[in-house]
């Protein structure tokens, strides 16, 4: 958005009608309108999904918008030359409203790019006993919003839906390795933190073990939305795979082609597809993924189907007799577990 700007401020005058008019005019091929044309594509790119490797939209999108500015130039020119009010003003609306099409597009790319974390980290607290409401009660009255404060986007705070008071689970988001440990190192140091921490524990330690683990969204996890389930609460199963030794790109592939639009097909929601980072334990045979449900009854009726689906049952065999066997291990090689939100969740 910032490339944005500075493109459209390169353009003197940039705010007046007549130099956008010097500027479809005689600048089309080339100079700051073209580059932000070029930008304004590059961000639609990015919300149709089309793939980040090029800076510049397809053709037929950098020329749409080119359309829609001359559009605005032809109404400008026939005021000039007294064409009837009636049809500048059909004209006028016309070109208006591809304008507003390309700034809503534009705003959501950069609403988008922005809820779209780089990186994930998996946290998961197991409280002393007798301990779960005062943790809890802290993340709700403070940590979440001192995590926030400090550039941590909050993902999901839940709880197990079978022993709920034993942990809580939950994801935060990060632009960047580095961003996530400036982030971190800056919460720790911060007053307000140092402060709640000290008070919550005056009568011992709330937290008895943390796990942590570090995450990438696969390329073909949807983006994180806050409504990525719908708007009523879902009952969501945290899956993790581990893949067969040399297996897990074919596992990713059949993730990829063929298991994210059965699931869907059959009534379950994806939300969120991970692998572990290269420097993280089993990066190399991890798959972490979060489902949403209507409930843990719906979940299994879902499964069920799945199982039995012709498309399913084919892509499983073509890609096991491709892997001279199962994609993973025996042992273990799926666990499952259904949580539920907690209140203060952004997913719900």
């Amino acid at each position: 958005m910032n490339r944005l700007l500075r493109c459209i401020g390169s353009v003197p005058n940039a705010g007046t009608p007549a130099a956008w008019r010097a500027v479809c005019i005689g600048r089309i091929h080339g100079g700051p309108y073209r580059e932000c044309l070029q930008t304004l594509g590059y961000l639609v790119r990015q919300t149709a999904g089309l793939g980040e490797s090029s800076r510049s939209a397809p053709p037929s999108i950098t020329e749409w918008l080119h359309g829609s500015v001359l559009h605005w130039d032809a109404v400008l020119r026939f005021t000039e030359l007294k064409i009837p009010p009636l049809w500048v003003l059909f004209m006028g609306v016309f070109a208006m409203t591809r304008l507003l099409t390309v700034l809503a597009m534009t705003c959501f790319a950069v609403v988008a790019a922005a809820e779209s974390p780089g990186i994930y980290e998996m946290r998961v607290y197991y409280p002393h006993p007798g301990k779960f409401e005062a943790m809890m009660s802290r993340f709700r009255d403070h940590t979440c919003a001192l995590f926030e404060k400090h550039g941590m986007q909050n993902i999901g705070y839940f709880v197990p839906t079978q022993a709920p008071d034993s942990k809580l689970v939950y994801f935060l988001g990060f632009p960047d390795e580095a961003a996530r440990e400036a982030a971190w190192k800056s919460f720790v140091a911060d007053p307000e933190w140092q402060k709640v921490y000290k008070e919550s524990e005056k009568d011992g330690p709330l937290v008895s073990k943390v796990e942590s683990f570090l995450l990438k969204p696969t390329d073909f996890s949807p983006s994180f939305s806050p409504t990525a389930s719908g708007s009523s609460p879902k009952a969501y199963e945290l899956r993790e795979y581990t893949a067969s030794p040399g297996n897990l790109d074919g596992l990713l592939a059949r993730f990829r082609n063929h298991t994210l639009e059965l699931f869907k097909k059959h009534g379950m929601t994806n939300v969120l597809y991970f692998t572990r980072l290269k420097d993280q334990p089993d990066a190399d045979v991890k798959l972490i993924y979060l489902l949403a449900h209507d409930s843990e009854e719906a979940a299994k009726a879902s499964f069920d189907a799945f199982r039995q689906d012709p498309q399913w049952v084919a892509a499983r065999e073509a890609s096991e007799k491709a892997a001279g066997g199962s994609l993973t291990v025996a042992k273990d090689g799926v666990l499952s577990e259904f949580l539920k939100p907690a209140d203060f969740s952004p997913l719900k």
